[in-house]
């Protein structure tokens, strides 16, 4: 699921992950499909009907494209009555929607109910024969980020611990032992100069035979990396 989500990183794939986790867990046996549920279900915000027009909007399929723009120019129209509730300010409250465990396509991971759905924000400032263009062709969206990099991380902290072992008492010991591993690691406060990266980058081109440029290239990265501050590079 990390290599899933590195190559994949945008907003436009966020329901497709989703997804993905679903057809995952359903692979595993009742019991650890009945607990993964649980936390799959609270934090499935990219199955939000919102989240999954941008996927749909992007997609590659002209039908899943149609089905998209078809049902959000029947919502700006009004044929399609919105029964999405709103607080005092008139903002619409965001609840996460229930997750269909048995869909085939990320297009199915909720119930397909458009009174229950919202436009997405992020096309708010298309207009109706701009969408339709998305018959033709994808939508191309700004490429906001699925998640942070400290989710990146936890993914793929986790994911080692679990190839590593079987047991679920030893991944949790592994875990925590691996979290305690890299809290005792030193943290090097120096922070490489932009001045001193400039030189060494400088030296780099400036070496006159491959072997040399080979060998600056290493020590430039090996001293970068080992006076990093993990907060700021400069």
């Amino acid at each position: 699921m990390w290599f899933e989500i590195k190559c994949k990183p945008t907003m436009q794939d966020g329901s497709k992950h989703v997804f993905t986790i679903i057809k995952l867990l359903r692979t595993q046996p009742d019991n650890v499909q009945a607990v993964a549920q649980k936390s799959v279900q609270t934090n499935a915000y990219f199955a939000h009907s919102s989240n999954l027009f941008v996927a749909m909007l992007s997609d590659e399929k002209e039908s899943i494209r149609r089905k998209a723009i078809n049902t959000i120019l029947d919502m700006r129209s009004g044929k399609i009555k919105s029964k999405v509730k709103k607080n005092i300010e008139g903002i619409r409250i965001f609840r996460v929607s229930k997750l269909n465990w048995n869909a085939h396509s990320f297009v199915d991971i909720i119930d397909w109910d458009p009174q229950s759905f919202s436009e997405p924000s992020v096309i708010r400032n298309i207009s109706d024969d701009e969408l339709r263009e998305g018959y033709e062709n994808p939508i191309v969206l700004p490429n906001y980020p699925y998640n942070s990099q400290c989710v990146e991380r936890a993914v793929k902290f986790v994911s080692v611990a679990s190839s590593q072992v079987d047991i679920k008492a030893d991944m949790s010991s592994s875990s925590v032992s691996r979290v305690l591993e890299q809290k005792e690691r030193p943290m090097i406060q120096r922070r490489i100069s932009a001045k001193e990266l400039k030189i060494a980058i400088s030296r780099i081109f400036t070496s006159s035979t491959k072997m040399a440029r080979t060998q600056s290239h290493l020590a430039l990265f090996t001293s970068f990396f080992l006076h990093m501050d993990t907060k700021r590079l400069f």
